[in-house]
C-alpha cells in the first residue's frame, strides 16, 4: 500500500506538470510511455496531419464550422479489478491514499496526509511513468483517484482510466463534446462531469455510459458531490 500510494501522487504530481505544460505550449514528448501501455488513438476520431500537426478545426481547416464531435464509446476496453464504490462515508473521511474530490475536499484544502515524501527524501524522487496527453487545445485537468487508479479528463471529451502505479490506461471512453475540465466527480460506481450542457456518468470500473442528461444550461466548474 505504501508504494502504491507513493505512485498514485506521484502520477497526480507528473499529470499537473504535463498539464501546466500543455497550457504553456510546450508539450512533453510522448516517447518513454510504460512498455505495452496501449497506444492512444487521436482524440475525437481524428487522425494528426503529417508532420505530428494537429487537424485544422472549423473556418481554419476550411469547413465553416467545426467538426462534429464523436459519439460516446468506450475506446480501449478495460475492467478496474477490485473496483469499491464510493460512499458517503468515504466522501466525509477519505481514506489517505484517495482524493476523491476536486482539490480533495469540500474545503477545497489540496492537501494530501500522506507521508512519505519528506524534505529529506524529495531529492530522491524519480520519473515512475508519464503518460502522453492530447494536444490542440487548452487542457486544464482536475484529475481524481480512488483505491490506486487515476481518473483523468483530457481535451476533446476523452475521460482515461490509468494505474498509478504503472501509469497503464486501464479503459478509455470517449464521452462526446468536450468535458468542462474544471472537475469531474465520483460516487458509488459512477463518475461524473458536465460535457456542454450534458452531465455525463460514466462506469468508473469499464468506462461505459451510465447517464446521459441535457441540462440545457453550461457549467464550466463541473458537478459537485454533496453529502
Amino acid at each position: 500500500m505504501l508504494n502504491q500510494n507513493k505512485g498514485v501522487m506521484l502520477g497526480l504530481l507528473g499529470i499537473a506538470v504535463s498539464g501546466a505544460l500543455l497550457l504553456a505550449g510546450q508539450a512533453p514528448q510522448q516517447g518513454g510511455a510504460p512498455a505495452g501501455a496501449p497506444a492512444l488513438p487521436p482524440a475525437g476520431g481524428q487522425a494528426p496531419a503529417a508532420g505530428g500537426a494537429a487537424p485544422a478545426r472549423g473556418a481554419a481547416a476550411g469547413r465553416g464550422a467545426a467538426a462534429a464531435p464523436a459519439p460516446p464509446a468506450v475506446t480501449i476496453a478495460g475492467e478496474v479489478k477490485d473496483y469499491v464504490p464510493v460512499t458517503d462515508a468515504m466522501l466525509k473521511k477519505q481514506d489517505p491514499g484517495d482524493w476523491l474530490l476536486i482539490r480533495r475536499d469540500h474545503s477545497a484544502t489540496n492537501y494530501s496526509p500522506l507521508n512519505q515524501i519528506t524534505r529529506d527524501n524529495a531529492k530522491d524522487l524519480q520519473l515512475a511513468f508519464k503518460v502522453p496527453m492530447r494536444e490542440g487545445g487548452t487542457n486544464q485537468p482536475a484529475p481524481i483517484a480512488h483505491n490506486g487508479v487515476i481518473y483523468l479528463p483530457n481535451i476533446g471529451g476523452v475521460l482515461q482510466a490509468i494505474d498509478g502505479t504503472s501509469g497503464k490506461i486501464i479503459w478509455e471512453s470517449t464521452v462526446g463534446g468536450s468535458i468542462d475540465l474544471r472537475g469531474i466527480s465520483i460516487y458509488q460506481n459512477n463518475l461524473y462531469m458536465m460535457v456542454g450542457t450534458r452531465i455525463v456518468g460514466v462506469d468508473a470500473r469499464n468506462g461505459k455510459i451510465a447517464l446521459d442528461v441535457n441540462t440545457g444550461h453550461s457549467n464550466s466548474s463541473g458537478p459537485v458531490v454533496v453529502n
